[in-house]
């Protein structure tokens, strides 16, 4: 069965979502100053986010913990500012970073690749006590189809990227693992999502999407952040949790046929230039209250003050209802007490 293909939805400047926000700010950032306002906006929501799920007494609570901290403190060094990242895929300032990365290794490339379509390939959603095993059925299934491609369709080649995502259903209380695929081809295209039908009885036809793509804005679907955390203007730290443990440890992305152009691993200490700020030697320390770092004289680092969206999604989080285990207040312990700096890191 062919459909016509559908263009890529635009989004407007209102009612922005949140992995609109989190996406590839470090990639698109022009200046300094935009990345460190860029960066400011994504730490103030992700240590909104994990301070909540900080206290939900979970598996991977030391994974939530360290994206509290995560570039808790910017050290100073001339005209050149330092930070530690945790590389944790709950933190939405290493997401970005990551997702910048992933941009700037497969974009060019991908591009170059020519008739590219994005095809969401997705299943009937799960309660959060299957969420993992739906996720291999996911794997196992376009492994298959590769197999498959590979055996029986000699004059197909699968060429592209995968990234696997997850979204949560407030009213049902059920989750949706599902692919985003930017694939090279119609023909492609079509083919992968009639053998994923074929492998999938019970999904939905209309469920499963293709849709041409033909800019580098229209690759960012590929590249966004895994999980949401915010749906419909809600939040709920159990179900957030649910998808952290579920893909802890999983392949979230895969190129397929595509030779990055740059490398994509994340360092722990990243360095980042300032132009905003005089040069000197400082160590600022992040303000959760202010959403900005603060020299110890009270001098505030960014010229810039998050925006009223991002205002709007912190407070639908620290609105959110959740459990604190008492146990668990004495476990949030200041970085800086405890982190071993690597003998060149600091000035």
């Amino acid at each position: 069965m062919c459909t016509a293909l559908k263009p890529l939805k635009k989004h407007s400047a209102k009612g922005v979502r949140l992995d609109t926000l989190e996406l590839t700010a470090d990639y698109l950032a022009k200046s300094p100053s935009s990345l460190w306002s860029q960066r400011q906006r994504a730490k103030s929501i992700s240590t909104a986010i994990n301070g909540k799920l900080c206290y939900l007494g979970s598996d991977i609570h030391k994974d939530y913990q360290k994206a509290y901290y995560c570039n808790q403190y910017l050290f100073q060094d001339g005209k050149k500012v330092t930070a530690d990242f945790c590389k944790k895929r709950n933190c939405i300032v290493c997401s970005r970073v990551k997702a910048a990365k992933l941009m700037a290794a497969y974009a060019k490339p991908i591009l170059e690749l020519g008739d590219l379509h994005l095809v969401t390939l997705t299943t009937p959603n799960v309660g959060g006590e299957n969420l993992s095993s739906e996720i291999q059925k996911l794997y196992n299934a376009f492994s298959r189809i590769k197999d498959n491609i590979r055996k029986n369709y000699k004059e197909i080649q699968i060429k592209g990227f995968r990234k696997l995502e997850i979204t949560y259903n407030e009213r049902t209380n059920k989750f949706n693992p599902h692919y985003h695929i930017i694939l090279s081809g119609g023909a492609t295209a079509e083919k992968v999502r009639d053998l994923w039908l074929k492998q999938n009885k019970n999904t939905n036809y209309k469920a499963q999407d293709i849709r041409r793509v033909s800019s580098e804005k229209g690759l960012l679907e590929v590249f966004k952040y895994v999980t949401k955390a915010i749906v419909k203007d809600t939040f709920n730290t159990k179900a957030l949790d649910q998808m952290y443990i579920a893909i802890k440890g999983v392949r979230t992305y895969q190129s397929m046929g595509v030779k990055k152009i740059a490398e994509t691993k994340q360092e722990k200490y990243k360095s980042a230039p300032i132009e905003h700020r005089s040069e000197r030697i400082e160590v600022w320390k992040w303000c959760q209250d202010k959403k900005d770092w603060y020299s110890p004289n009270t001098e505030k680092f960014n010229d810039s003050y998050i925006s009223q969206e991002t205002k709007r999604i912190i407070n639908i989080v620290d609105a959110a209802a959740y459990e604190k285990p008492k146990e668990l207040e004495q476990n949030l312990i200041d970085p800086l007490k405890t982190i071993r700096i690597k003998k060149d890191f600091m000035f």
